[in-house]
């Protein structure tokens, strides 16, 4: 998230403007300040005993010399779970904590909203170029100071959800829009996993795979485009054949065995990022299981479908673009254009990863 040209909208900016109050209040006065809506006031260690001091601190950079914790957060009683937000979801509970570095770390817990990197819905190829997966298995994404990831399935059952399924959101209110440094995404990773994991397990829907296991993959720098077996898939190319002008770069992050993702454009490092199409491969179930061929196969700039290969059953996703190609928003502009100008025709481009995804994954190859 940034405030740049290639920032987007994320759904869960737009919270309750008093909530957001308060919270912020709580911990800048630095007393464990709990308020409830008409409930009972929940124990210091609600939102305390979700994460320690330690990863706390990760979130700031490390060094955090005398710092103490001050936490606030409020839990959304169950008459007010059905009341959505702006955004469709439904806010269940909040947690905040200051950080040695003046930022505010906000943990929030809600219903799942459908639109995100590693999914089958329409997203524009710029949420790609942001979004690295949580690995450890767990089915999420971090980017700049901002990370969600979705809670186990039982979960829908233990919060006041209407047995939709729950996600938790990690924003650094600072660190998201570039007003203070971002710690890695690792850390971030960390932090998020570990809040989520602690807050399932005492729910009573936590797993032994839903959890922190320091297998987190590292974003690396955009590379030039290769001469072929772009995005690391043999003999995948993504430019038209006779195409010409300045070098296209890739960024190709994760696991294809967890989830993975390549990005192509230009600039895409930088404040004015150009990226044209976007590629990703998951194996999280809950990403499969949302899957509908009746609607996320063919979206106007989003495609996506089932595979099973050697046993293993992959969501393969598409963006080309910008979600809509006719009125891309300003940060995609560049992008759309880039993608129909100098990339393969659409549905050929698509069908080429399919088949150059089925090669790489040890799929059937047919007679």
């Amino acid at each position: 998230m940034s405030n740049t040209g290639g920032s987007r909208w994320h759904p869960l900016t737009r919270l309750p403007a008093i909530a957001v109050v308060l919270v912020s209040l709580g911990a800048v006065i630095g007393g464990a300040a709990y308020w409830a809506m008409g409930e009972e006031e929940p124990e210091p260690e609600h939102c305390e005993g979700y994460l320690s001091r330690e990863t706390v601190v990760l979130l700031a950079g490390g060094d955090p010399g005398d710092y103490t914790p001050s936490w606030s957060g409020y839990e959304v009683p169950a008459r007010g779970a059905d009341v959505p937000t702006v955004d469709g979801t439904t806010n269940l509970f909040r947690c905040s904590v200051r950080l040695p570095s003046g930022d505010i770390a906000e943990f929030m817990t809600s219903t799942a909203w459908e639109e995100g990197p590693y999914r089958p819905t329409p997203i524009g190829a710029n949420w790609y170029n942001d979004a690295t997966p949580l690995g450890s298995g767990v089915s999420g994404w971090t980017e700049r100071g901002y990370g969600v990831v979705l809670l186990p399935d039982a979960c829908a059952e233990k919060f006041p959800s209407q047995s939709d399924p729950v996600q938790v959101v990690l924003k650094l209110r600072q660190a998201c829009w570039g007003n203070l440094p971002a710690p890695p995404q690792p850390d971030l990773a960390k932090a998020l996993v570990s809040y989520a994991s602690t807050m399932a397990e005492l729910k009573g829907c936590g797993t032994k795979e839903f959890r922190w296991s320091g297998d987190v993959p590292e974003k690396p720098s955009p590379r030039p485009l290769p001469d072929g077996d772009h995005c690391a898939l043999p003999g995948f190319t993504v430019p038209r054949p006779q195409d010409s002008g300045p070098a296209l770069e890739q960024t190709v992050v994760g696991d294809a065995g967890d989830s993975w993702s390549c990005v192509v454009g230009r600039e895409l490092d930088g404040e004015e990022a150009q990226p044209a199409v976007a590629f990703a491969l998951t194996t999280h179930q809950q990403a499969i299981d949302s899957y509908d061929p009746a609607t996320h196969r063919d979206n106007e700039n989003t495609r996506a479908e089932l595979l099973t290969c050697s046993g293993e059953k992959y969501l393969a996703i598409m963006a080309f673009g910008a979600v809509r190609a006719e009125d891309p928003p300003p940060s995609m502009e560049r992008g759309q254009k880039l993608a129909e100008t100098r990339l393969k025709p659409k549905e050929e481009l698509y069908q080429d990863f399919l088949a150059a995804a089925k090669t790489s994954l040890g799929c059937p190859v047919p007679e």
